[in-house]
């Protein structure tokens, strides 16, 4: 019986991570288009190390589509675990979209996005009924967290929000799309581990 101790788990973090980091410089360096499949999305964080010393971090986009938004700083003593990966992003200066986030949001998290003020990046499924928006709408602008004009009902995101995503898409030269697949709704994906209803309609 193999026992997984805290610095065992640790180490083959960090071994994950300088493995991805050198396969990304090998593609860059091809001159080819870098693709990461995983079923982590903890996965990308060797190749934010590659694309930090390749791009400009301010020069790259990071398109999020996930039901969480991944901020935690740490989780249970990981700073590489998948609750993390876009608080890794963020640190290097990446500009990171979140689209589709709708699952429980750590106070940690939501202080960071208070302090750092990219409330307006983030694009929130509602799970609640249009009335409850309506009726606490000033408590719920002035919380620092919900951009009232980004949240994308019933999975679909308006032309509004689609130029809204394409215009800040456009003021970097680089993208690159991160999709966690319970970003989706359930009923599209629901073999994922997290499956999550209200999420973003494949049409």
């Amino acid at each position: 019986k193999r026992i997984f101790t805290h610095r065992k788990i640790k180490e083959y973090m960090e071994s994950m991570v300088a493995k991805t980091e050198k396969i990304a410089e090998d593609v860059l360096d091809a001159d080819k288009m870098l693709m990461v499949l995983g079923g982590d999305h903890s996965v990308p964080n060797g190749v934010w190390n590659t694309m930090e010393n390749v791009y400009k971090p301010q020069d790259v986009t990071i398109l999020h589509v996930d039901g969480h938004l991944d901020l935690r700083d740490k989780l249970d003593g990981f700073v590489y675990s998948h609750a993390c990966i876009m608080r890794r992003a963020r640190d290097k200066g990446f500009n990171v979209l979140h689209v589709g986030p709708r699952d429980h949001i750590s106070e940690e998290e939501a202080e960071y996005v208070r302090r750092w003020k990219f409330m307006e990046d983030i694009y929130f499924c509602p799970t609640q009924p249009r009335e409850f928006y309506h009726k606490f709408k000033e408590s719920i602008a002035s919380n620092g967290i919900i951009c009232l004009q980004n949240l994308i009902w019933e999975g679909e995101p308006n032309e509004k929000q689609l130029a809204s995503l394409e215009g800040k898409i456009c003021q970097t030269k680089h993208l690159w799309i991160s999709i966690d697949v319970d970003g989706l709704d359930a009923s599209d994906i629901p073999g994922t581990g997290t499956p999550l209803p209200l999420g973003l309609k494949r049409s």
